[in-house]
């Protein structure tokens, strides 16, 4: 047999169905094996970085592992964006890769692609004789699986092509790791979390993706309850305490005005399975000068340079928080504090976060579009965001039954990753898509629409359209420079999309969309959004003065 047909067997042992691939010299052959004599499915892309955006969508969709191809060389190189978002985000990634031919002297696609891949956080696994291809492919899978980690698999394409003898019997995967047992905390923290939550007045209980994974949420109630604490949650967390009466909602650098300051009362935070890092703690200002207890597995200390709690409970997150509200219990302990009518009031009538906007002719606000696309969406619909100034609009403003209906592409803070994130969620999901992004973001890949028509998804894309980098914009503004450096000028989304064979639609009004959403198959709508209006963390930052005091 030739080695790329191993290659193939080894990576079908592992139940892939499914993979996101550009072709080159390095990685057709086994991608073939894999289609011809194991049915996979193909996705081809039209850029490297996209196919593994489209990889990781799928996985963190599926909760399966992605699997991208490239090429070597220059194919590899192009994806150390997405490589390194997957690192952050900690999703479980392979990515089947060549390398140049071992039998040359000189290649002009040599890099020494090893440095370039541990400069992302990714597992780089070389492979120089037919004798270690299982044994890498093996080894790729066991780290995304137990590491939530990606890994590169590199093999040179002659050796790939070389003949080999077929392997005794089948290639097998390696046996499944269970996971890891409930980790029980111990009686001593759980008593000094329970005695801290019980002398402070102003509780605010904050949970994280690690919450919601243990399954917390009713403990996390009953806490809440007993203590009078606030509810909110990370981002990865979002809606997840949604419909409660004290749910602050998110808490982080894009909180809304009314969380802010609720928060600012907040003497205690426990937060549980939450990261704490940068986004979650706005760069550690929300709780400065609190104390902050922090439930977790593996409680980092410091989390994106941000100091993460002042103590620590060690434990599964549902078992921890039972047993703290059952000490609580246990001592007849009951508060009120922030579950108060006033609370209430100002938690169902938030304060305003923008002033009135006078709109240029043919553009929108970007609010009443996120209110209405809210409004509008399928009970089912799974939100995918790109990240830029527009991003803040549809955090603040679209909700969902479920924390695991938001997919955010911001784990390396790049604009640009929104499209391909969403294809690839669009093939694993099931359901219908809608993709939130920027213009600029989406002309980096814009040649992934045609993905998009090719695999005739159920996705619909919103393109922010102000024509340039909002949040560059504003920034060069407010320091009493030209803001009109970062502005490109309105692409025409809309014919852009046709020219790929998809439906394409320019928004005249908010009220347009609910027909639009209600759509079946791929379709993109341009969203001309008023150039004046500025989201409310950039106007928080950069323009306080223009917060308008009371309800507009």
């Amino acid at each position: 047999m030739k080695a790329y047909e191993l290659i193939a067997d080894a990576v079908a042992a592992h139940d892939v169905d499914t993979v996101f691939a550009l072709l080159g010299d390095g990685n057709m052959f086994p991608l073939a094996a894999l289609v011809e004599h194991h049915g996979v499915r193909l996705v081809n892309a039209r850029h490297e970085n996209a196919a593994v955006l489209m990889a990781e969508g799928w996985a963190r969709t599926t909760g399966r592992v992605g699997v991208a191809s490239v090429t070597c060389g220059p194919g590899l190189t192009q994806v150390m964006t997405a490589l390194t978002g997957a690192v952050r985000n900690r999703t479980p990634l392979v990515v089947l890769a060549g390398e140049v031919p071992q039998g040359t002297a000189w290649n002009p696609q040599r890099t020494d692609q090893g440095l370039l891949v541990a400069a992302t956080g990714a597992r780089y696994l070389p492979v120089s004789t037919p004798a270690l291809l299982v044994a890498a492919v093996q080894e790729a899978f066991a780290v995304a699986e137990r590491e939530r980690a990606p890994a590169v698999v590199a093999v040179p394409y002659d050796l790939q092509e070389r003949e080999i003898e077929p392997p005794a019997g089948p290639v097998t995967r390696l046996p499944r790791i269970p996971p890891p047992p409930v980790a029980a905390p111990s009686p001593a923290d759980v008593g000094a979390a329970a005695a801290r939550l019980a002398a402070a007045r102003y509780p605010l209980v904050l949970a994280g993706r690690g919450a919601v994974a243990s399954g917390a949420r009713e403990a996390l109630l009953s806490l809440a309850e007993r203590t009078g604490a606030l509810l909110g949650t990370t981002l990865y967390a979002r809606d997840w305490f949604r419909g409660e009466r004290f749910d602050a909602g998110l808490i982080g650098g894009l909180s809304s005005r009314t969380t802010r300051e609720l928060v600012a009362q907040a003497g205690l935070v426990l937060a549980v399975g939450a990261g704490l890092g940068y986004f979650a703690t706005d760069n550690g200002a929300l709780f400065r000068g609190k104390e902050v207890i922090q439930v977790d597995v593996d409680p980092p200390g410091v989390s994106e340079g941000v100091r993460a709690a002042t103590s620590f409970v060690r434990g599964d997150a549902a078992a921890a928080v039972a047993a703290i509200d059952a000490e609580l219990a246990a001592q007849g302990h009951v508060a009120i504090g922030f579950r108060t009518p006033e609370t209430a009031a100002r938690l169902a009538s938030p304060l305003p976060e923008y002033p009135r906007v006078e709109l240029e002719p043919g553009t929108v606000d970007p609010v009443a579009v996120m209110k209405m696309l809210d409004a509008a969406l399928p009970e089912d619909a799974l939100l995918v965001y790109g990240v830029g100034h527009f991003w803040s609009f549809a955090v603040m403003h679209l909700h969902r039954p479920r924390p695991e209906d938001h997919l955010h592409a911001y784990g390396f803070g790049a604009v640009g990753q929104g499209l391909g994130t969403a294809i690839g969620a669009a093939v694993g999901a099931g359901r219908p898509v809608v993709l939130v992004e920027g213009d600029g973001s989406l002309l980096m890949h814009a040649g992934e629409l045609a993905t998009v028509a090719a695999e005739r998804l159920n996705l619909l894309v919103l393109v922010m359209n102000d024509g340039g980098f909002g949040s560059e914009i504003h920034k060069l503004n407010a320091k009493g420079e030209d803001g009109e450096l970062a502005r490109f000028g309105r692409t025409d989304f809309a014919a852009v999309a046709r020219g790929f064979g998809l439906a394409g639609h320019t928004l005249a009004s908010p009220g347009e969309l609910a027909a639009l959403v209600a759509g079946t198959g791929p379709a993109v709508v341009d969203v001309p959004m008023s150039k004046l209006a500025i989201s409310a963390p950039t106007r928080r930052a950069l323009f306080p003065d223009t917060i308008p005091a009371k309800e507009t």
